[in-house]
């Protein structure tokens, strides 16, 4: 489980305790959370990335005469930044609401989903009570 998934989990844990919603509009309502959660999230990542090659930018500018350092800025800056920011919104894109609001109980699961969650190697949840 990613850690902005596991963050999802946390997040949902006060709605949780409320249980005097039926349970069509709990799921309703988680997979709308989650959706504004994942477009949050993504838009945080493209503005994180920005700021990030900004500021390897001026720190590198410190290094510009000392070839080592000098040569990781360059591959830090050209190479790494950018896909490590690929990688990052590619589990952001594994954000589900639907699979997401099924594994922590706030809508119905299907048939098979705690095999589904074993093949993972993820750790289920408790039922709500």
């Amino acid at each position: 489980m990613t850690v902005l998934r596991a963050l999802l989990i946390l997040s949902l844990a006060v709605f949780v305790s409320v249980k005097t919603l039926s349970a069509e509009t709990e799921c309703n309502s988680c997979k709308v959370i989650i959706g504004d959660v994942k477009a949050v999230a993504t838009g945080a990542t493209e503005s994180l990335e920005v700021f990030l090659r900004e500021t390897v930018k001026n720190v590198c500018q410190r290094y510009v005469t000392i070839k080592p350092l000098e040569e990781v800025c360059e591959i830090v800056e050209q190479k790494l930044l950018h896909a490590l920011f690929e990688w990052i919104e590619k589990k952001e894109g594994q954000i589900d609401p639907d699979v997401d609001c099924q594994y922590i109980r706030l809508c119905p699961r299907p048939k098979g989903f705690e095999t589904f969650l074993r093949m993972l190697k993820v750790p289920d949840v408790p039922p709500l009570q």
